[in-house]
C-alpha cells in the first residue's frame, strides 16, 4: 500500500484506495460530533504530527460529517526568518508553566466533550485512544487521565 504522506502525488484511484484501507479508515460512532487537537508546532513529541499525517486523512474520508480541526501552538523559542510569519507573535502566556501538553478534544452530540492528554503517545496510540473513547468502551486505569470525566454511555 502506498505511503499516506505522498497522498497528494498519487493518481486519484490510488489515493482513494489508500484512504479506504488501513488503520483509521473505519467509521466512528454517530454520537461523535467533532475532533480537535492542540499541540506545539515544533520541538515537541512527534505523536500528534504522525496522527495528522497518517490517520487524520483516513478518518476524515471515512467520516465526512465529523468536523476536524488542528491547532498548532507556535513555539516562541523558535525564530522565523520570514517577517510575515504568523508564528512570530506566539502567545507567551501558554508557556508560563512550561511547554503546553498536547491534547485531543472529542465532542459529542448528546454528551459533554472529552479531553485526552496525549503526553508522549505515538500516532497509533492516539488513534487507538480516540477509537476507545469515541466508542464509549471502558478505559484501562493506565490510560485514564484523572481529570477526564467518565466515558459517555449510549
Amino acid at each position: 500500500m502506498p505511503k499516506i504522506k505522498a497522498l497528494n502525488r498519487l493518481p486519484f484511484q490510488t489515493a482513494v484506495s489508500a484512504l479506504k484501507r488501513g488503520e483509521g479508515s473505519s467509521q466512528l460512532p454517530s454520537v461523535v460530533k467533532g475532533i480537535k487537537m492542540k499541540f506545539v508546532a515544533r520541538n515537541s513529541p512527534s505523536g500528534p504530527r504522525e496522527f495528522i499525517k497518517t490517520y487524520a486523512p483516513r478518518i476524515a474520508y471515512a467520516n465526512p460529517s465529523i468536523s476536524m480541526s488542528f491547532e498548532r501552538i507556535p513555539d516562541p523559542r523558535s525564530k522565523s526568518k520570514d517577517p510575515k510569519d504568523k508564528n512570530k507573535s506566539a502567545d507567551i502566556s501558554l508557556w508560563e508553566n512550561g511547554q503546553p501538553e498536547p491534547e485531543l478534544f472529542v465532542e459529542y452530540f448528546d454528551f459533554p466533550a472529552r479531553t485526552i492528554k496525549l503526553g508522549k503517545m505515538s500516532g497509533n496510540e492516539i488513534f487507538n485512544r480516540l477509537r476507545e473513547v469515541s466508542a464509549g468502551q471502558g478505559v484501562s486505569p493506565s490510560l485514564t487521565d484523572p481529570a477526564e470525566p467518565p466515558l459517555p454511555t449510549s
